[in-house]
């Protein structure tokens, strides 16, 4: 509440270390209203983070994307390595209810992660790079808020890391251009069409540290990246 300051347990777990926190979405018209993504599911808050409610029973929540014009619809991408579910939920009612969705997408069998962003400049457009355990299952795209998915690309992005490594990124002055992050980092400057590898794990100009764990704009500058990776 003071910027950083200071700092107190909020959604506190006993210690485990097969517990853990991998998203969070702040309602941009509530900034009390949180969603976290977590391995025991999906956890909310209305008021800042003092009590917490377990929403989506699902283990291995591993990506969430808020709708910034209507905060009460969020998309969960569930599943990872040996989990019982995968695939994306959606809510329209701030999680209240949840619904599984199928249409245009692979069978929710698959063992890797889910990670999800939404076109900056139209919100019904949901874009989800999905991933099996060691490889990549595809770039899909939806038009209409999740009810229907299309695959745009098959490019193998994840290589060996689809369990682990993930990244997603649409620019928001460009919406044709795109970035993610498996191994390696890939770009695309036509909606996902083509996807081309533009890092090399090994030293060079175009070095990037192997592993990527997320793709950061600054808010103030679109082209202006933040690569994280494991080194």
């Amino acid at each position: 509440m003071d910027g950083g300051i200071t700092w107190a347990p909020s959604l506190n777990w006993n210690y485990d270390q097969t517990r853990g926190i991998w998203d969070i979405v702040m309602n941009p018209l509530n900034t009390n209203e949180v969603f976290a993504a977590t391995t025991e599911g999906i956890y909310h808050t209305t008021d800042g983070g003092s009590t917490w409610n377990l929403v989506l029973n699902e283990l291995m929540v591993m990506d969430l994307e808020l709708d910034p014009v209507n905060p009460s619809t969020v998309y969960a991408g569930v599943g990872n390595t040996n989990s019982p579910s995968h695939g994306i939920w959606r809510t329209n009612d701030a999680g209240v209810t949840w619904t599984h969705l199928t249409n245009g997408l692979p069978p929710g069998t698959n063992q890797g992660r889910i990670s999800l962003r939404i076109n900056p400049v139209n919100h019904t457009s949901v874009v989800a790079l999905i991933a099996d355990i060691f490889s990549t299952v595809g770039v899909y795209r939806s038009y209409d808020g999740g009810n229907s998915w299309s695959l745009v690309n098959g490019t193998e992005i994840v290589s060996y890391q689809g369990w682990y490594a993930k990244g997603l990124w649409i620019n928001a002055d460009d919406t044709s251009r795109m970035m993610f992050g498996g191994v390696q980092v890939f770009r695309s400057d036509d909606n996902g069409n083509n996807i081309l590898q533009v890092s090399n794990q090994n030293f060079g100009t175009d070095y990037i540290h192997a592993d990527i764990h997320d793709i950061v704009a600054n808010p103030l500058d679109p082209d202006k990246l933040y690569i994280l990776t494991d080194g």
